[in-house]
């Protein structure tokens, strides 16, 4: 619980910072290496790197954050509880 806000402080500026840097640099690079298509997708995958580890980094943020009725925003589902029910539920 004590590392909430500074996970939370992290994801800021972590993003802060991405965005800054993906404005600055990212049309030059799109400019200049966007005619070879094999570039093209290359920088498309690391875009989508980046946008999903952005997403990770925000969901482990506010899953450390408090809520405002004292209660923990996120929640934990244990795996081998979930690996249990699933195969209680199977057919074979």
């Amino acid at each position: 619980m004590a590392n909430g806000p500074k996970h939370f402080t992290i994801a800021i500026s972590i993003t802060v910072l991405d965005s800054a840097v993906g404005s600055y640099y990212g049309g030059a690079i799109w400019r200049a290496w966007s005619g070879i298509i094999w570039c093209r997708f290359a920088i498309l995958v690391g875009t989508a790197l980046w946008v999903t580890t952005l997403i990770d980094i925000w969901a482990h943020a506010l899953s450390e954050l408090p809520s405002v009725h004292g209660r923990e925003v996120g929640t934990q589902t244990s795996l081998l509880g979930l690996h249990c029910k699933l195969r209680e539920e199977g057919d074979v």
